[in-house]
């Protein structure tokens, strides 16, 4: 029987037991994935974000939200709110201040 010829499949092409995980099967790694732990790699990905910014603009980061659901139902006779879901722009808030006297200077 002749011997394979490399990169033929045949029966020395077992994968090392280096290549396996966590019994989980062989780790695959991208060829791209070697440059993210080196310096070169490093400098490149910070010129490419260097480069997005000076041409499109850095991208706005979203500030989250933080709610609070209130305890029960508030009424307060100062304060009218009216949300519309379906439509955003109908939405009002309206506080209504009493009348400060007059400063007699």
């Amino acid at each position: 029987m002749d011997d394979p010829e490399p990169g033929d499949p045949g029966e020395g092409d077992e994968p090392d037991a280096t290549e396996f995980g966590d019994d989980a099967g062989p780790v695959y790694e991208r060829p791209i994935d070697k440059f993210r732990r080196t310096v070169a790699g490093t400098a490149i990905a910070a010129g490419m974000f260097g480069l997005r910014d000076a041409l499109e603009g850095r991208p706005e980061r979203e500030e989250p939200v933080m709610e609070v659901p209130a305890r029960g139902s508030v009424i307060d006779d100062d304060l009218d709110v009216v949300v519309d879901l379906a439509h955003p722009e109908n939405s009002r808030i309206v506080v209504r201040r009493s009348a400060e006297p007059p400063n007699p200077s």
